[in-house]
């Protein structure tokens, strides 16, 4: 049984997954590239990516962010130069969410426009 819009209940629970992970960002965004809360919702974002759009475009976006420099120079503008990455990458992260997202919604939207399957 389809759920509104056309979904599946695998379409459903993945634009759930993605509208969470994309509420979510908002708040690792005010941590950094290190700290727990931003890499387990790394991590998680990541099999949500894995489990709902493996070959995606948008997961290939989302693999290549850098989040922070690997090694740091240490000046007294290191951090405001980590922060801006981090920030920058944050932004990026949001886009590819909403890039899986769009994809979900236009194949939900396309699956609402074919014809059922004869029962």
């Amino acid at each position: 049984m389809a759920a509104s819009g056309g979904f599946t209940p695998h379409n459903a629970e993945a634009l759930a997954a993605f509208q969470h992970q994309l509420a979510e960002l908002d708040a690792v965004r005010a941590a950094h590239a290190w700290h727990p809360m931003f890499r387990a919702w790394r991590e998680r974002t990541d099999a949500i990516f894995e489990r709902f759009l493996p070959d995606s475009a948008s997961r290939a976006g989302f693999l290549a962010i850098q989040f922070s420099e690997v090694s740091s120079s240490g000046g007294p503008d290191a951090d405001t130069n980590s922060h801006a990455m981090f920030a920058k990458a944050c932004d990026s992260a949001a886009a590819c969410l909403k890039s899986a997202i769009s994809q979900l919604e236009e194949a939900g939207a396309d699956s609402s426009r074919a014809p059922s399957p004869a029962k």
